[in-house]
């Protein structure tokens, strides 16, 4: 039987082949680049729908998270730190931070005149500090703008050059941070 639409064909036999069974016994076999997924047992579908409100969280891979930032290419430079800036998560494009510029990052959201006056310093370089709350830090330089926005325990940093618009910085800051909260952190 020929169709007009050869994908819905294909995926509609893929279904068929699911619903027969097929899939568990092995007829479509998985990648080669991926470990075979154990098959679910009748036990532990009835502990899957006992609790339907329990839901398991992945922690966040942070590498991987400021790797994209700076691969989009809306970012020179990206960092992951913790909400009280003791520890840096993970960084990117070879951003040199360090501990005490992640623990004045941090304050900065709790009272915004420790990075408002004297400015803000990311990688041993001063940025003038163009808005500072609790929701976000915008600073910039010649060259190199700064942004950081907080979730719930950690504080996302993406530092861009001029040929990206802050419009286009912040959208992707959003995108990396609506990410990591909706992966509960």
């Amino acid at each position: 039987m020929r169709t007009r639409f050869p994908r819905f064909a294909r995926t509609v036999r893929m279904l068929a082949s699911v619903l027969a069974g097929s899939f568990l016994a092995g007829a479509i076999a998985a990648p080669a680049h991926t470990a075979p997924v154990p098959h679910t047992t009748t036990a532990s579908l009835e502990h899957a729908t006992a609790a339907p409100h329990a839901v398991t969280r992945r922690a966040p891979d942070w590498q991987s998270l400021v790797n994209g930032m700076v691969t989009s290419g809306t970012f020179t430079q990206a960092a992951i730190v913790t909400r009280d800036g003791a520890q840096i998560l993970a960084t990117a494009g070879g951003l040199a931070l360090s501990a005490s510029e992640a623990q004045t990052l941090a304050t900065g959201f709790a009272s915004p005149s420790p990075v408002e006056a004297p400015g803000l310093i990311i990688a041993r370089y001063k940025h003038f500090v163009l808005r500072a709350d609790g929701t976000a830090i915008y600073a910039t330089r010649t060259g190199a703008h700064v942004i950081a926005k907080p979730t719930t325990r950690t504080i996302v940093l993406g530092i861009f050059g001029d040929n990206t618009t802050w419009n286009n910085a912040n959208i992707s800051i959003d995108r990396t941070v609506a990410t990591i909260r909706s992966q509960g952190s």
